[in-house]
């Protein structure tokens, strides 16, 4: 077995067995940022449906949880569920407007069908977070969608110009519409 395989293996049993003590803990550590950073973990690492499992234990015990409500959505979109992915989106926003996360999760789902009405979510999201390379890139789709071509290459540049190779790799996404 070679490093990489072990190190993986490895890093998916402590993924593991973090889940298996949030599980076990009590509602009051549930709802903290630690365990929605797990959620992110699980999404990062290729399991949507370990993320999810871990967002609605967060949100069974705090409804409200915007970081939870967040990685509800994300973990839906990229399980290809884009109904439930935006109404997490909307729930999050309910509760904080201004969520980053949740205004670009739901401006990704609705750039093909209302591209100005996810110009705004992304330009809403750019507000708290204005270097972020995939809120850049998505308001360059945005904006090539409304025919707006030169404040879209702006995004784009600066969007590359930021993290060169963050926009590369989320380049995937857009192509599968994400």
């Amino acid at each position: 077995m070679d490093n990489g395989t072990s190190a993986g293996r490895w890093a998916m049993a402590a993924l593991f067995a973090t889940l298996a003590v949030a599980g076990c803990s009590q509602p009051r550590q549930l709802s903290g940022a630690p365990t929605s950073r797990l959620a992110d973990a699980a999404l990062e690492a290729g399991y949507p449906q370990m993320a999810l499992n871990v967002a609605d234990n967060i949100l069974a015990h705090d409804p409200r949880n915007v970081p939870a409500l967040v990685a509800r959505g994300d973990a839906l979109i990229n399980s290809g569920r884009t109904d439930e992915a935006a109404e997490a989106y909307r729930r999050a926003l309910a509760v904080q407007p201004d969520s980053a996360g949740a205004n670009g999760g739901l401006g990704r789902i609705m750039v093909r069908s209302d591209p100005h009405a996810a110009e705004r979510l992304f330009r809403t999201a750019l507000a708290s977070r204005p270097d972020d390379p995939v809120l850049l890139a998505n308001l360059g789709v945005a904006l090539d969608l409304q025919q707006r071509h030169v404040e879209a290459q702006a995004a784009y540049r600066h969007s590359l110009q930021v993290a060169p190779n963050v926009t590369a790799t989320k380049a995937k996404d857009r192509k599968r519409g994400v």
